[in-house]
């Protein structure tokens, strides 16, 4: 990513630009625009993402497509990027000197940059002491998660190599390069990327799992008290503290408001786990309340362990990369899970059945 090659004043989801390669890109046809800002997206991420671009004035965004999956893709300066909201909020304040958003974010740049300060956000070129990298086609992961992936915080790291851009400083984030400096990624638009995209993902997941948790917790502990009706199916009433989960969704909306994705409580009733709070969607848009838990995929394996699970599954038809863990009341009985999971349309990546 850039540092301060552009300016940027954000409305509720796109942002204005002016930067020294401004003019190059007015010479530069919509279609033409279009085709270049996708380039930094995987194609199962391009397909649905929308895409802006600044007006002659400099200031004003005109959006070229709509989309529909949350991202949104533009060139910065020569930079190509595909943001999903989070992402934009994080940009945000780092133009603004602002304190940064506590969520997670995801960034593609599947075309690469042409450099930025390893040490100094606000660098706009290169000098002898600002640790200047350039890094090939990569994936920036924003907020908690991306300090929590163990990554080289050195100032000259090897640009091949997942690495921590603007270490100890507030807009700290991750870079994880999935091609080679000055090379594009012509086989990232087949939707297929490295396995260390799985391994931002899932960082993602465990962050959004601990929110979930933290979240549930407030509310009191687990516990099992009488039976309800979720989608005409009779089970068990999940309770935390007070508040009896079963048809109440500000929990799992809460959570996904905070971290993106999707959320579901889950209760045991008798051998299954049918989700009585939930934010998946079945396929007439409704939400999937009453379904159950794949009782032969990988994740129930792990909870009849007692145990829990992170990893690529397909629910109702569509793949996530997900986490389930199990919910005990307080004598350590399992009485439900909790799930978190993102759709894997924004990764493109091949899943496994559960």
């Amino acid at each position: 990513m850039r540092a301060l090659k552009a300016s940027v004043v954000a409305t509720a989801s796109l942002f204005a630009i002016w930067t020294p390669a401004y003019a190059e890109h007015q010479q530069v046809s919509d279609a033409e625009y279009i085709t270049q800002a996708l380039s930094a997206a995987p194609e199962a991420v391009a397909k649905g993402a929308a895409v802006v671009r600044v007006e002659s004035d400099g200031k004003t965004m005109r959006t070229l497509r709509e989309g529909n999956n949350g991202f949104t893709c533009l060139i910065m300066g020569t930079d190509k990027m595909c943001n999903d909201q989070n992402s934009m909020e994080f940009i945000h304040a780092l133009m603004q000197h602002m304190s940064p958003p506590n969520k997670v974010g995801m960034s593609f740049m599947l075309a690469g940059d042409d450099g930025a300060s390893n040490t100094d956000p606000y660098a706009t070129e290169k000098a002898a002491d600002n640790h200047w990298i350039v890094t090939g086609p990569h994936i920036m992961i924003f907020g908690p998660p991306s300090k929590a992936l163990g990554y080289t915080e050195a100032a000259d790291p090897d640009p091949t190599r997942p690495y921590m851009m603007w270490a100890n400083t507030p807009y700290e984030h991750a870079m994880i390069p999935i091609g080679q400096p000055g090379k594009k990624l012509a086989e990232s638009r087949t939707g297929m990327l490295p396995a260390n995209v799985g391994q931002a993902q899932e960082a993602n997941v465990k962050t959004a799992m601990e929110l979930l948790e933290s979240l549930a917790n407030r509310l009191g502990p687990p516990r099992i008290e009488g039976t309800d009706a979720v989608a005409g199916k009779e089970v068990p009433a999940i309770y935390f503290g007070s508040t009896k989960m079963n048809n109440n969704f500000d929990l799992v909306d809460e959570v996904v408001k905070q971290a993106q994705g999707t959320a579901t409580i889950f209760v045991k009733s008798g051998d299954e786990y049918v989700r009585v709070a939930t934010n998946v969607k079945k396929d007439d848009g409704s939400r999937a309340t009453g379904t159950a838990l794949d009782p032969h995929g990988k994740a129930i394996v792990s909870i009849r362990k007692g145990e829990a699970f992170y990893g690529e599954v397909d629910i109702l038809g569509k793949p996530y990369v997900a986490g389930y863990k199990p919910i005990r009341d307080s004598s350590q009985n399992v009485v439900g899970v909790y799930y978190v999971g993102y759709p894997m349309e924004t990764v493109g990546r091949a899943t496994d059945r559960n």
